[in-house]
């Protein structure tokens, strides 16, 4: 599944040519133990980007998500940039900007029984 900021949610199918526009909508889109590839640019979610099935989201490029100026559609107890609620999961290449003194992480790891590995913050 592909994610560029050229890409489109309501038109895109998620192919390299037809991309979607947000990490949203190619994680839900994702088939368990497929891979999400997220194109350069900086990516500004409107909620959590929660990973309920086993993946890879990999950046291809210089690639950052950022906290979006309301952080409305965040719950505030769980206001993450990315929720990792399944097993099994690699998220490889992003920068991860917080710029919210109210946004609490950068990734939560939810997933029971599967404690968070490798998790970088350069």
């Amino acid at each position: 599944i592909y994610v560029r900021k050229d890409g489109d949610d309501a038109t895109g199918t998620g192919a390299i040519d037809n991309p979607f526009l947000t990490i949203t909508r190619g994680v839900n889109a994702v088939t368990s133990g497929g891979t999400v590839i997220v194109g350069p640019g900086s990516y500004e979610e409107t909620s959590s980007v929660v990973i309920n099935r086993t993946l890879t989201l990999l950046a291809d490029g210089l690639t950052t998500i950022t906290t979006p100026a309301s952080l409305a559609g965040f719950a505030t107890d769980q206001r993450a940039l990315i929720t990792v609620a399944a097993p099994a999961v690699t998220i490889d290449g992003f920068g991860l900007v917080i710029d919210q003194p109210t946004a609490y992480y950068g990734v939560r790891a939810d997933a029971p029984n599967n404690p968070a590995r490798s998790v970088y913050d350069r």
